[in-house]
């Protein structure tokens, strides 16, 4: 990656200095405000500064470098003629394409190794799980018929507190002859987590009244391909007036790809840099039904950055509605962590993406279970508006429950 720093009057003029250099998919690691010009800094005029980052195609640089150095030929005595040094050149731009689509086939590669990490990451989350529940089955004297439950339910990828909590039950409220009734015990499972599954419903509109939404959450879960399957659902199915607002400036290719949503949809998007922005932004789109509001990815663990972002969504007023976006693929210690660190911006509602990248879904039920939130949808694939569901309790279960046999 290479980084370069820029100043400009405004972050717009910035971005557009980025863009140019580093193309769509750059990357902002750090702005600020400084002062230009005046003496002993005063009487300076304000700017922005921005450092960002971007790849920078190392073979062009290479030729380029090549041609610049034989192009003092003629300068030096004895030297060969020009047309002997653009053989090199030559095949050095015919090679361009055979390693442009070896980075494409190697990109692919990237994300199957990436895909089986998380297979094989909620595999040792799994065995983990299971040697701890063989070590709870000796200390705390569950009925040995209960291991088949305990081995159930850890492939259905459930948390062993919440395991324990239902065998408890199971043991409790069952006779001690039926535990090896595998219909009983089956219907008995899917009667408990089906009242572990909380949903709240679509995004409801009243009359006469605007909504207000904003997506949060960690980077790359999906925020901002979700509110183009919401928009164009509001917008195109049901005839409702969308506004799109992005306050992620740091991923320039992040705006790029929600306004080109926005313009084959047919919505006004705004892209705001600053909290008195973002309220006068607010302020012009009282026609509209519906705002949904696309936020900068932020690591949890960043305190600063989410003290940002709610200092950013407090100037919107008390009407706005969030709801914190959760990757199903993600592993169960990193989502307790972000929806706990998350709490510092209140959110009632979750939506889970990427259901059709995991196997296992045990993560919806430890979530619910552990915090007050609701499900209000989950996606699953990237087509837009296609691949977006509205939660429903029993459709989910047998999507928890899948292909996972019982036995006792």
């Amino acid at each position: 990656m290479r980084i370069k720093k820029y100043k400009a009057k405004d972050m717009k003029e910035a971005l557009v200095q980025v863009k140019q250099d580093f193309g769509p998919d750059a990357v902002i690691l750090h702005s600020r405000n400084v002062f230009e010009g005046g003496m002993f800094g005063l009487f300076g005029r304000e700017m922005v500064e921005v450092t960002a980052g971007g790849e920078i195609n190392i073979l062009e640089d290479l030729v380029a470098k090549k041609k610049e150095y034989f192009n003092i030929e003629n300068n030096v005595p004895g030297a060969s003629p020009r047309s002997h040094f653009k053989i090199n050149v030559a095949s050095n731009e015919a090679a361009k394409p055979v390693l442009v689509a070896s980075d494409e086939k190697l990109e692919k590669l990237s994300k199957q190794i990436s895909l089986v990490e998380s297979q094989l990451g909620h595999l040792s989350q799994n065995l983990s799980v299971v040697i701890n529940s063989i070590k709870s089955l000796n200390t705390k004297n569950y009925n040995r018929n209960l291991s088949g439950v305990f081995e159930y339910l850890i492939a259905l990828g459930i948390k062993e507190n919440i395991i324990a909590v239902i065998v408890k039950k199971l043991e409790e409220e069952m006779l001690g002859k039926d535990l090896r009734d595998k219909v009983k015990v089956e219907q008995f499972l899917r009667a408990e987590l089906l009242s572990m599954i909380r949903t709240s419903g679509p995004i409801e509109l009243p009359k006469q009244k605007q909504k207000i939404i904003a997506f949060i959450g960690s980077t790359g879960v999906g925020k901002t391909t979700t509110i183009a399957k919401l928009a164009a659902n509001y917008t195109l199915m049901q005839k409702k007036k969308v506004a799109l607002i992005t306050i992620d400036t740091y991923r320039i290719a992040a705006i790029e790809q929600l306004k080109t949503y926005a313009n084959i949809i047919g919505v006004p998007i705004d892209v705001v840099f600053t909290p008195e922005e973002f309220k006068q932004t607010l302020a012009a789109h009282k026609e509209e039904d519906l705002i949904l509001i696309d936020t900068a990815g932020r690591s949890p663990k960043n305190t600063q950055q989410m003290k940002e972002l709610k200092k950013f969504l407090d100037m919107g007023g008390p009407g706005i509605e969030n709801i914190l976006v959760i990757s199903a693929t993600s592993k169960d210690g990193d989502v307790e962590d972000t929806v706990s660190r998350f709490d510092i911006i209140k959110s009632e509602n979750i939506v889970f993406t990427k259901l059709d990248e995991t196997s296992t879904f045990g993560v919806i039920i430890n979530v619910l279970y552990n915090s007050n939130k609701k499900l209000s949808y989950f996606t699953t694939g990237q087509n837009v508006p296609d691949d977006l569901e509205v939660a429903k309790d029993r459709d989910l279960l047998e999507k928890i429950m899948g292909q996972s046999v019982l036995e006792l």
